[in-house]
């Protein structure tokens, strides 16, 4: 309900791309395996990090396409403030560390793990 509505919407903020890192990623993956074993390993918060990070570009795509009308009625977006081509850059970092963590999951699991690509 934060997010999107009541008095100030976390979704017109800069904060909205970390708060859908913080949600779909680091919680929901790392939340879920503690729930079934009681720990968190350095590899959960790895593989909570690489479900994060395209949730967030997702969401920076969207915000992109919607910089300008965002724009006019006040959104304060992370994309409104950064800006057109540093938003774009953003996105590519975004993508690119996921698929950064993705090898290094395979280099220290399986191959198999570069399905993910």
């Amino acid at each position: 309900m934060a997010y999107s509505g009541g008095p100030r919407p976390i979704s017109y903020t800069p904060f909205g791309d970390f708060v859908v890192f913080f949600f779909f990623g680091l919680v929901a993956v790392g939340g879920t395996y503690y729930l079934q074993t009681l720990s968190l390993t350095p590899g959960v918060l790895v593989a909570a990090t690489m479900v994060g990070l395209p949730a967030t570009a997702v969401l920076v795509v969207n915000n992109y396409r919607d910089l300008d009308p965002d724009a006019q009625v006040g959104k304060r977006t992370l994309a409104v403030l950064l800006g057109d081509e540093r938003t774009r850059y953003l996105y590519l970092l975004l993508v690119a560390a996921a698929a950064i963590a993705v090898v290094g999951v395979a280099s220290v699991t399986t191959w198999w793990a570069l399905v993910g690509l």
